[in-house]
């Protein structure tokens, strides 16, 4: 959304003419955007690994081996 609004305020600011945010404006905004869920998980792991202090990313460490777990699994059990 916020994407969307900062593309309007400049094409307002090069027109000199506002006009309303449309769902064409948002579609566009959101293919614009890159996932970003890896490099956080990415980010997540090491804090979990290295910086797990007290048990404070514990649960993240459980998701990880749950989640390779079954991406183990599901490489497992494709088939050719």
């Amino acid at each position: 959304m916020e994407r969307a609004v900062e593309e309007k305020l400049k094409e307002a600011m090069r027109t000199g003419v506002p006009k309303p945010l449309s769902t064409r404006d948002l579609l566009a905004a959101a293919q614009a955007m890159k996932p970003s869920t890896r490099e956080w998980f990415a980010d997540a792991r090491n804090y979990a690994l290295y910086a797990n202090d007290g048990g404070q990313y514990d649960e993240l460490v459980k998701y990880n081996e749950t989640a390779v777990t079954r991406l183990v699994q599901m490489l497992v059990c494709r088939k050719p």
